[in-house]
């Protein structure tokens, strides 16, 4: 179980081979004391790195033919890594881009060594084959889940809540309207007694004013008065 990486840095300068060796041995010399009964489970597996993983046969076979070219010259290892490396990026990239907002952390095929021993069965083979596959395969399991399990609930919680949402504005915008309609009544209540005041004043004012000419006819032109009753 290895804590360093190759671009492992301290104060911008990077750590020697020798040093992160030392650490790396006192690391492990202390984990070989402890008491993995007590550790919690996901921790235990930091522990077992190098168990064994469950692949469909017919999957890990597909794979192969997919890849087995890259794997024809085993003695640039070297090569044969990059073209691995290319490979799988481009096989990932497809599903990164088509499912997003996945960490891809628990994904990262970085810390599985490709060569190491080949399996004397199948000419070209890396050990680390195997585990990247598997680390492939839980990508696409995750995959599977989302799109058959959690998809549908999301969608069925999310028209839930739309309805919801839907339902509670259509109330407000309800309110709304009653509100906007009793005002538009009050306000004809309003238009109606105040045309009815504003003619009863018109009738008085208008009458008044008539009177005050009449009186002011009279007594510049009592003459017009007089002929008249004659």
């Amino acid at each position: 179980m290895s804590f360093f990486n190759d671009d492992f840095e301290r104060d911008g300068s990077r750590i020697s081979d020798y040093y992160k060796n030392e650490a790396q041995f006192l690391i492990d010399k202390i984990c070989e004391k402890q008491d993995r009964k007590k550790l919690h489970p996901d921790l235990l597996k930091i522990y077992n790195p190098d168990k064994e993983y469950f692949i469909y046969q017919m999957i890990y076979e597909e794979y192969l033919d997919c890849f087995y070219p890259y794997y024809h010259d085993l003695k640039d290892e070297v090569a044969n890594a990059k073209h691995q490396k290319e490979s799988e990026a481009k096989f990932m990239k497809h599903y990164k881009d088509t499912y997003r907002h996945i960490d891809m952390k628990r994904y990262s095929l970085d810390e599985i060594s490709l060569f190491g021993s080949i399996d004397k069965s199948r000419a070209v083979e890396p050990k680390g084959l195997k585990k990247r596959l598997a680390v492939i395969d839980a990508y696409l399991a995750h995959q599977l889940v989302t799109v058959r399990d959690l998809m549908p609930n999301t969608l069925v919680n999310q028209w839930a809540v739309n309805n919801d949402f839907i339902e509670k504005s259509t109330q407000v915008v309800d309110d709304m309207i009653r509100q906007e309609s009793k005002k538009l009544e009050e306000l004809d209540v309003f238009r109606l007694s105040q045309r009815e005041k504003m003619r009863r004043y018109y009738e008085t004012y208008n009458f008044e004013v008539n009177e005050e000419i009449l009186d002011a006819i009279e007594r510049n032109c009592p003459e017009l008065f007089t002929r008249y009753d004659e």
